[in-house]
Formats: structure tokens, sequence, C-alpha cells
């Protein structure tokens, strides 16, 4: 019995933790690592286009609601500790810093886009700190406290009375040492009568806070409680509550009328003046023993405030009621939710079941108390965390699945019938009948007799072990973790359904489905991988493109026909068009949401998520999908850094590639923001994007009108913001520039006409030239293609082979007549620029063939051409291969030691007929032979040749790598 008193001790202490339940919110939190500017935030403000304006320790900082950017000294602020930013109008910020003396006026339709516009104030005395109160800065010391007027741009002093002693000056002296006293701020008040009567009245009193409220009434806090200043008349609430701390920073009351305030050192506080009740709030957002440097209600009544080293964040007011573990819920996890006709719900955790009725709270009753019986199997599996397995009301009657019993056993709570079931999930099935999953089979549960008769039927395998049913078109269609069934024939038989947009995806296998809703003649599907839409046998598939593995695992209808889902991801509406997520922005403790309800007689949705269930009036949603406000920002030119502003801009025409900024704050709106955008004058058609900005270059002279309108997801576009944008023409197309000018446009022609002509005729004579010197070189390859040493030397094998015997040998009269026909075959070649690539080779064949002979047969060739050459097609210039094979045979071939071999390969490379003429011979580089004796000058005259043909056209010629020899590489681009 050791254990017994532990666990006692640990059941009281659990009870008495519910005894003093917290609340529970939704928030966000941002950091420099979302781009915050510093860590800390000293002051917010909101402009007129609802833009915030964050002033922290290291810099300036501008958010609309999904991206940062900072503004620090280099942008023209000069201090980096932003205390207090006050804004005048739409178009001007009063910013106050850590640089005592100075204050700052800037445009924030500029600030945020570059250089910003900034005009100093030096003030008359250093002050050590600074607050806000209206448009009006206050900032003092210990012997004065003084108001900068910026409408007027003044500063005014006010000396504080002797009765105000060092020791009250210094509990504000500095806001960095996190002390500061509002009790001066009395004496900045505009309103003489006013500030006397509060002198007065609070001379004997320690005044802790002063908050100026959203409907300009006044709320003072003192030791002994609130009092509260409106038209004239001041009330007093006392506050019996002794554990705050006495002094407090700041003041600012929400839309729901609470007050918001924070300790000097610690904590941050609420004031319900309904309840007259003083809440501590640290703990809810994890921010124990941190200062809350900054408190700001925006224009929609949510809630900011800045922590030290924790930076911002961000609290939606009166959009979600939250209930968790900290308010009585036993369990954390929500699993199922249920509405009863009598405004009860019935919240299913991972710890078991809960009650909730409106205006009671919350009930976590144990079974042992439900029916006045002792169940101890009931008590013990009560105390598992896995014991609820799933919840269904149907006809009155709650339906709890668990394995608590292997029968179905009846049980009562203050009047409502508790059936336990033992399995792992219940649905409807026909009529009265439910069908039950069990560990290995199906289930059906039928009433009978005024009990309960269990059927057992075929095995589940393969439906999973949690699924949810419905009656569509006659059948029973079931959704389960193994993926969606529908009912054949036979009484509880199944076939899986298989939707082609899961066949495409090849998503069949991993499918798995969560929940069902019929609508008249329409079937909605939750699945992992979107929602689906099954209508007249057409299937219909949802998801949100930027996320398409998103577990969507709940749905249901609201009175307007709107579908919602909840997911993995936050929650989902459709609105017939797209899926709109709201998630943590609008207050949501997780994005984590298991199940979704709608209640139809108080008109709110019932959430279910990982930490807790929460209550939403669709009515707070309905202004996420209404109309931001979008502006144009400016218009900057590209070459200069120039930027304008208004409605109605004046360029010239050297001012006509400008860049376009728009943008819309969308502090509540989830999703990516995209706009559309068109310039009438030059381009009619809408272009879409998600950028802020468009460009346009070049553009003539005109008037144009350029329009931009935006949406967020879900929604549709809002009305277009326009700007009139003029461009006026040069001087030169004016009518008097063009009428006083026609004169010198004549002389212009004139001269232009002469040297027109005269560029001609230089081109001509050029031609000429060009010509006469192509003519020249062809002439000398002409005349150096058939080298005298080799018509010599052919010579003499003639002689040889008539010599050598009485009769003329067959192989003197075939080279004779070769040598004849080569003679005659290079005359003919000489009348043409270019020939075909077959008579070419023809040529130089013929030529290979007396030289073979001639060198008996101690040289051998190869002629080769690729299959994609049609030497009939081809042309190239006349007699431009000779030369290499002759340089070949005479320095390469000869001067060797070893029986001479010539390759000649021709093919395509691209757009350039390519020619490899290769040989065995001694190479270029020898010790006794210079590169100049290798190279003919027929090389270099076939060299400037081709290069006079095109510039493209290229030889190389250097030593083989892999064997002796060399070669070259012709490479002769193709024309047309």
């Amino acid at each position: 019995m050791k254990w017994l008193h532990p666990c006692i001790l640990w059941v009281g202490l659990s009870f008495a933790g519910y005894s003093q339940p917290s609340h529970t919110f939704g928030y966000i939190n941002f950091t420099e690592a979302d781009g915050l500017a510093g860590s800390t935030v000293y002051c917010m403000a909101q402009d007129g286009q609802n833009y915030m304006w964050l002033g922290t320790n290291n810099g300036l900082c501008w958010f609309d609601g999904q991206q940062f950017i900072r503004f620090r000294h280099r942008h023209g602020i000069l201090p980096r500790l932003i205390l207090s930013i006050i804004p005048l109008n739409d178009s001007t910020l009063i910013i106050y810093g850590h640089r005592p003396g100075y204050i700052q006026v800037i445009d924030p339709r500029l600030a945020r886009f570059g250089a910003l516009k900034i005009k100093s104030l030096k003030a008359k005395h250093n002050y050590h700190s600074g607050t806000a109160l209206g448009h009006d800065l206050l900032f003092w010391n210990s012997q004065s406290i003084s108001r900068f007027d910026p409408e007027k741009m003044e500063i005014s002093t006010f000396d504080l009375p002797a009765s105000f002693s060092q020791q009250q000056a210094a509990l504000f002296s500095d806001p960095l040492k996190h002390s500061i006293h509002f009790v001066p701020l009395i004496y900045a008040l505009r309103d003489p009568h006013q500030r006397d009567h509060l002198l007065t009245y609070f001379k004997k009193k320690t005044l802790f806070g002063l908050a100026k409220a959203r409907d300009q009434s006044l709320w003072y806090h003192t030791q002994e409680g609130f009092y509260h200043l409106k038209e004239g008349a001041l009330t007093f609430d006392p506050i019996p509550w002794r554990r705050v701390a006495p002094n407090y920073r700041y003041y600012k009351d929400d839309a729901e009328g609470n007050i918001w305030f924070t300790g000097t050192l610690s904590g941050l506080y609420r004031y319900d003046p309904d309840r007259h009740k003083i809440e501590e709030l640290s703990s809810s957002f994890s921010i124990e023993e941190r200062q809350v440097t900054s408190l700001f209600c925006d224009h929609k009544g949510d809630l900011w405030f800045g922590v030290e080293g924790k930076g911002l964040y961000y609290l939606p007011i009166g959009k979600v009621a939250h209930y968790s573990d900290r308010e009585n819920l036993r369990g954390s996890s929500v699993l199922r939710l249920i509405a009863a006709p009598d405004s009860k719900y019935y919240i299913g955790t991972n710890k078991g079941i809960n009650f909730f009725e409106k205006g009671k709270g919350l009930f976590s009753p144990k079974l042992a108390d439900m029916d006045g019986q002792s169940h101890n199997t009931a008590v013990s599996a009560w105390l598992s965390p896995h014991y609820l397995h799933d919840l269904f009301y149907h006809n009155h009657v709650l339906y709890y699945v668990s394995s608590l019993s292997k029968k179905p056993r009846e049980i009562w709570w203050r009047s409502q019938p508790l059936i336990l079931l033992n399995g792992s999930s219940v649905s409807t099935y026909h009529g009265d009948t439910l069908i039950v999953g069990g560990w290995h089979a199906l289930h059906l549960v039928v009433p009978a007799n005024g009990g309960y008769h269990v059927v057992k039927r075929a095995p589940s395998f393969g439906l999973g072990k949690t699924f949810k049913t419905c009656r569509f078109q006659g059948r029973t269609w079931l959704a389960s973790s193994e993926g969606i069934f529908q009912e054949t024939e036979k009484s509880l038989e199944f076939k899986p359904v298989k939707p082609p947009v899961f066949i495409e995806a090849n998503r069949v296998d991993d499918l798995a489905a969560f929940d069902l809703l019929v609508r008249e003649d329409t079937l909605w599907i939750a699945t992992n991988y979107g929602i689906l839409r099954y209508y007249r046998n057409t299937w219909l598939h949802l998801r949100e493109e930027e996320n398409p593995y998103i577990n969507y695992r709940s749905l249901t209808r609201d009175a307007k026909g709107r579908l919602w889902i909840a997911s993995n991801r936050g929650l989902y509406r459709y609105n017939g068009k797209a899926l709109v997520r709201f998630g943590k922005e609008i207050g949501l403790i997780s994005q984590n949401l298991n199940t979704v309800l709608f209640d139809t007689l108080q008109d709110q949705l019932l959430i279910g998520s990982a930490d807790g269930f929460s209550i939403v009036k669709t009515e707070a949603l309905e202004g996420m999908s209404q109309e931001e406000a979008l502006q144009i920002d400016y218009i900057r030119l590209m070459d200069e850094d120039s930027t304008f502003t208004g409605t109605s801009v004046e360029l010239s025409h050297r001012q006509n590639s400008f860049t376009i900024a728009y943008s819309t704050a969308a502090f509540t709106s989830p999703g990516k923001t995209w706009y559309r955008y068109r310039l009438k004058g030059a381009n009619a058609q809408w272009r879409y994007t998600d950028r802020r900005s468009a460009s346009y270059v070049g553009l003539e002279p005109g008037n144009y009108t350029f329009e931009v309108s935006a949406k967020h997801a879900g929604t549709s576009w809002n009305t277009p913001a326009v700007q009139a944008i003029s461009i006026t023409p040069p001087f030169y197309k004016r009518l008097v520039f063009i009428s006083s000018s026609s004169a010198v446009f004549v002389l212009l022609v004139c001269l232009g006409v002469l040297y027109w002509t005269r560029k001609v005729k230089g081109e001509e004579l050029r031609k000429r030239e060009h010509l006469v010197q192509m003519a020249q070189l062809e002439q000398k390859a002409i005349s150096s293609t058939l080298n005298p040493h080799f018509i010599f030397n052919a010579l003499n094998s003639i002689q040889y082979f008539l010599s050598r015997d009485k009769n003329p040998s067959r192989e003197a009269i075939d080279y004779i007549a070769d040598f004849s026909h080569l003679i005659r075959e290079n005359m003919e070649a000489s009348q043409h620029r270019t020939i075909q690539l077959s008579m070419e080779l023809e040529r130089l064949e013929l030529y290979l063939r007396l030289e073979q002979s001639r060198m008996e047969k101690k040289m051998a060739y190869t002629i080769h051409v690729q299959p994609g050459v049609q030497p009939e097609e081809v042309y190239i210039p006349s007699m431009l291969l000779q030369p290499f094979v002759e340089n070949a045979i005479w320095h390469g071939i000869i001067p060797s030691e070893y029986p001479g071999y010539i390759t000649i390969e021709i093919g395509l490379q691209e757009r350039f007929l390519h020619i490899l003429i290769q040989d065995n011979g001694i190479g270029l580089e020898r010790p006794h032979l210079s590169e100049h004796h290798h190279i003919s000058r027929g090389i270099a005259l076939s060299r400037e040749r081709l290069l006079l043909l095109s510039p493209h056209n290229r030889i190389d010629l250097r030593n083989r790598k892999d064997t002796r020899g060399a070669e070259v590489r012709i490479y002769l681009e193709l024309q047309d």
C-alpha cells in the first residue's frame, strides 16, 4: 500500500490544478527569424493604410502581415533604439528614439521603399524618457515634462511641482531600466479643467497607471482599484487583489472592452470590467519573468505586444473561445465533438469524455459516478490514456467505443444514456442499426427487446480500424484509414473505390479517407490528398496547391451551405470557388485539427485540435474574406532615384521607364496575396502575379491609366486602385518644332543621300578589289597545284616504264593515260571557282594513284565519305585538297623509312564540312626539318583563300597524338 499515498496526492494535486483554471489563447509570435528588426519591440503604431510600424532595439520596422522591412541608420533613422512612434495622419509618422533631444518626422508612404523623407526637430532640453498620449509625444526629465505638438511642430514645457519629489521622478527616469510612472501624464493633459480635477483628486493617492480607451474615456489605476473617467463623470471600481506589483508600464483596451496592462518588472495582466476581475496571463504565453515592453491594439481591436528578447506577439481578440486542459478539459487532444439538441456538447479526447454546457463550463465525470454503481473494470479502463476510440451520438443516445467490455453496456449520467461498446470505431448502417469496427471483424449492433443484439460479420481485414460511413445512392460508403469503400449487393461486404485523380497521381495504395458528408446528391470525402466531391458519376478534386499532402480530416456544413474542413494545417472553408485557410492568425490554439462540427442552434463552429477545442462564431470569420485596403504606393524611375506619388503623375519623355509599387495590408487574411494589373493605353489585358510591383520600359508619350486589384485565397478581386500617368512628348515631336525645322530636315536628307551614295560607291570599289584579289589567289593556287617536282618525276617514271622493255608495257600506257587525264581535269577545274565534292575527290584519287604507281606501291591511301555527306550536292573551292595531300607525300612520307599511308575522311559537324587528312610520315617537328619546309606555299595560299570566302573557315595543321605522322583538319562553312 506504499503506492496509495502518492497516488492520492497526485489525484489531489490534479484536481487542485483544475480548481484554478487559466485561459488559453491562440497567438502568433514573430521573432528575428521571421524578419523582425530586433529581438525587443518598444513601441508600435498603425498608419492610415493599416500597416504596422514597430520600434525595436535595432531600428525601425514595417510590417504588412506577411513580410517585415527593416530601416536603420543607413536609411536615415537617427536613433538605433526606437522608443515612440505616433501616426499623425496618413502621410506622417513621428518617431522618438534613444537619442536625446531629437524627433523625426517621416512619410510612411515612402519609408518602406527606399530613402526616408526625414525632418529633424531638436528639443530645447535633453530628456531621458518618452511616451505617447493621443497624438502628442511626451518626454521628460526629473524637473520638467514637455509635449511635442506635431501639428504645429512645436514643443511646450511644463515644470513639475515642488511636491513631485526626486524619488518619484526616479521611478520613470529611464524606460530601459524597466521603470516608468504615469503621474507626469496628468500634467500634460490639454484640458485644464480635467488636469486640475485629476491633480486634486489624486493628490494623496498613488497613481499606478493611465489608459486612454477606444471610446476616448480614461482609466486610472490606483492601489485601491480602477477609476473610470467618462463624459466628465468619475466612477470607482474597487479590485480586492493584492498580488500584482504596484507599478505598471503600459495600458491598452481591446475590442471586448478589457484593459490589458503590464507590470514594471514582469507580467501581463487583463482587467475585465464586467466581472471586476484581474487575471495574470504571463503563463498563457510562456513569458514568465519576462518584461512586456509594449502594448498596442490595432484598428480591428486585436492585441499586439512586445516581450523583451522574444520579439512580437499577435493576439486576435473576440474571434475564438478556447478550452484546454487548463480549463478542466480531460485530455489535451480532442478526437470527437458532438453537439446535442439541448445545447450540450460532448467532447471525446485521448483521455476520455467531457461534457460542456454554455454558462456551466466543463465536466469530466468518472464512470463510477454515472449510474451510482461501481464498475471496477470501467474505472480502470477510464484511466487508460488510450481508453476512448470513438464517440457517436444517435437518436439521443451517446455511444462510447473502447475496449471497456465485451458486450454492450448501458449506463446513465445526468439523464443521458451512454452505451459502452467494444471496438475501434462506430457509425450508422441502416436505421437504428450501427456498424462497429472490431479488432478483427465488423459487428452490427441491433436494438432488440429493450437491449442490444450484436451480430458478428465477415473479417474487416483491409478496411482499417477507424472508419466513418454514410448512405449515398442507396448504398453504404465507408471512409477508413485504408481508403474508400462502397458496399456491394451483399450486406457488410465492401469493395474499394479508386477515384481517377488518385490513379493518375499513383497514390491509390497510400490513400487514407477520414470523413464523409452527404448533401442532397453530392458526396464529399476528406482524404490525405485533398477533398473529393462525387457528383453524377464525376469526381472533383480540391486541394491547396502549395501544400498538396495535407491530411483533411473532418467535414461539416454551415447554415449558408459552405463546406468547412479540419486538417493538420488549420481550418479550411470552401465557398464554391477555392479553399480558404484559417490558422493561428484568427486565434486558433493549434493548426493540427482533428474534427470540426457546425452547431446549427448557436450558429457556430466547434473545432477539436491537438491542444483542446475551440468555439468560433462564423460571423467572426466573415471579415476575413472582405476586401483589404489596396493602395498604389509610388512610381520610381529606373534610370534615376526619383519617386512620385499621388493619383495623377506627369512624366517627361525621358522618364518612360519606371516601376509602380502597390501593396495591401492583410494581417488576418490567410494564404498568399495575388495581384492583377494592366496599363490602359499600352495593353488592356490583365497580368497576374504575386509580386508587389509592375515595371514598364520605353513607353511612348501619351496618357495611360494603371489599374491594380488584389485578392486573397478564396476571395474575389477587390475594387482596383487607379493611377493616372501622363508622359509628355519631346519638344521635337511638338507641332511648333516640326513646322520650324522642315528646312533643316530637307538638308539632312540631302546630306544623307550624298553620304549614302559615297558609301555605296566605296562598297562597290572594295568588292571589286576583293574579286581581283580572289582571282589572283586562285590563279596562284592553280599554278601551284601541280608541283614542278611532280611533273618532272612523272616524266621520269614514264621514261623508266618505256625503257624497261622494247615494247611499251600496259603499266606505262595506263600511267600516261592517268597523267594526261589529271592534266585535263586540272585545266577544267581552273575554269570554276567552286566544284562538286565528287569531282574534287575523283581528281584527288587520280593524283594519288599516279603517286602510288611512281613509288612502286610503297604508299597506300583510303578515301572515306561519311553517310551524311552527299558529294554530288556539296560544292567546295576547286583544287582545295591536292596541296595538302601533296604536302603529306613529299614532306612526310618520302623522307620516312616506313611504307607510307594516307587517309582522307570527310564528314559533317553542325554547319561545317569537316575534312581530315592524315599521314604516317615524319611529322612536323623534327630536328632536321622545320615547319617551314613541311608547309608548302600552296597550303598558305589555300588558307588565305578560305579566309576570304568566310571568316569562320579554319585550317588546323598538327602532329598526330596517337601515332607518328601529321594531320590536317579543314573546317569549311557550308553555304545555303
